[in-house]
C-alpha cells in the first residue's frame, strides 16, 4: 500500500497442482510498521476452495481477497469480512482496480472487475459519473494504462499497432488534452507527484540479440528526442525528482537521473531472479520477484531498503 502498510496472503494450495481441492488453508496478514510485525487474520471458509486467489488492496484498512466464485472484503483492517458474488463486486473491490479517486476502464454497463470481453471500453468512476469520455478510441483488446498522479491529473495511454497515444485531463475528466502519438513507445511512466512524465519503448539497436530500451520525456506539449537506457535494462519505473529506477539482467537496482546512470553501493540485488520494479503513490520503490519484495523508502537515490522474503 505504502512504505508503512501492506497486506500478505498465505496459501497452502498451489495455483495448478491442487486444482479441485476443498481443504486449502488461506490466511491474510497485515503490517502497519514496514513489515516488522504482521497481524494474522483467518479468512472465511469461502477462501479455502481451490482456484485462483489474489488481493486487491485499496489502503491500510480496505482490501478484497478475490476467491473462486466471489470476493471477500474487509474495510476495517481484517476484523470482519463481507462476501459478494463474482458478478457483483462492491465499491471497495472496484476501488482495488481503480485510480486514487476511483476512475477505471470498463465495458459499457460493466463493472471493470469481472467484465466479459467487449469490443470497446469506456471511462467510468466508482459511485460517480464521468463528465466526458477521453478523445481516443479504446478497443477492448488494446494495450492501455490509466494513471492518476498526485497532482490530480488523469493520464490515459492507448497503444495501437506500433504507436502509443496519451491523453491527459487536469479537471477530473471534464476536458482533455491529446499529446502527439509516438512510434515504438510501449508504456507510459508518470512520477507519483505528476511532475515528470515519460514513455518507455523499443530502441533501434540490439544488445545480446534483444532490442534496446529507450525513453522519451514530456517537455511542454511534446516528447523529447528519445534517449537510450543502459543496454541490459529489464524493468523501469518513474520516481519523483525527474528520476527513473531500473532493474537489470543480473537483478541489480539502479537509478537514471539527469540523463546519467547511478548505482549507489547500498542498492539491493534480487539475485539472478527476474525482477520488476514499481513505484507506490508515496514514492516508495518496490522490486518484486517470485520469492521476495524489496521496498526502497526515502527521497531521491539514497534510500533505506527492506527485504521481505516469502
Amino acid at each position: 500500500v505504502d512504505s508503512w502498510h501492506g497486506w500478505a496472503l498465505f496459501d497452502t494450495c498451489g495455483p495448478d497442482e491442487d486444482s479441485g481441492r476443498t481443504d486449502c488453508w488461506r490466511d491474510l496478514a497485515r503490517t502497519v510498521d514496514r513489515g516488522e510485525n504482521w497481524q494474522l487474520t483467518a479468512l472465511p471458509a469461502a477462501a479455502n476452495l481451490s482456484g485462483p486467489v489474489y488481493l486487491l488492496p485499496v489502503d491500510d484498512r480496505t482490501v478484497t481477497v478475490v476467491v473462486s466464485g466471489g470476493y471477500l472484503v474487509t474495510t476495517d483492517g481484517g476484523v470482519s469480512f463481507t462476501e459478494h458474488p463474482a458478478a457483483a463486486p462492491p465499491p471497495a473491490t472496484r476501488l482495488g482496480v481503480a485510480t486514487r479517486s476511483g476512475f477505471l476502464l470498463q465495458c459499457p454497463g460493466g463493472n471493470g472487475v469481472a467484465d466479459p470481453p467487449c469490443s470497446r471500453l469506456e471511462l467510468a468512476r466508482v459511485d460517480s459519473v464521468v463528465p466526458s469520455q477521453p478523445p481516443v478510441t479504446l478497443p477492448g483488446n488494446s494495450d492501455r494504462q490509466l494513471i492518476e498522479s498526485g497532482d490530480g491529473r488523469l493520464w490515459l495511454a492507448v497503444r495501437e499497432g506500433d504507436r502509443l497515444t496519451v491523453v491527459v485531463s487536469a479537471d477530473g475528466a471534464a476536458t482533455w488534452r491529446k499529446l502527439p502519438a509516438v512510434k515504438r513507445a510501449e508504456r507510459l511512466l508518470v512520477s507519483p507527484d505528476g511532475r515528470d512524465t515519460w514513455l518507455e519503448g523499443i530502441g533501434e539497436g540490439t544488445y545480446n540479440g534483444a532490442a534496446m530500451r529507450q525513453i522519451w520525456q514530456l517537455v511542454g506539449d511534446g516528447w523529447q528526442i528519445p534517449l537510450g537506457l543502459p543496454p541490459d535494462t529489464k524493468s523501469v519505473a518513474a520516481t519523483n525528482g525527474e528520476t527513473l529506477v531500473l532493474t537489470d539482467a543480473e537483478g541489480f537496482v539502479s537509478f537514471w537521473i539527469n540523463y546519467r546512470y547511478f548505482h549507489p553501493l547500498d542498492t539491493p540485488r534480487s539475485g539472478w531472479i527476474p525482477a520488476s520494479v514499481h513505484v507506490l503513490p508515496d514514492d516508495t520503490v518496490t522490486v518484486v520477484t517470485s520469492t521476495s519484495t524489496i521496498l526502497g523508502t526515502g527521497p531521491g537515490v539514497e534510500r533505506s531498503w527492506t527485504h521481505l522474503s516469502y
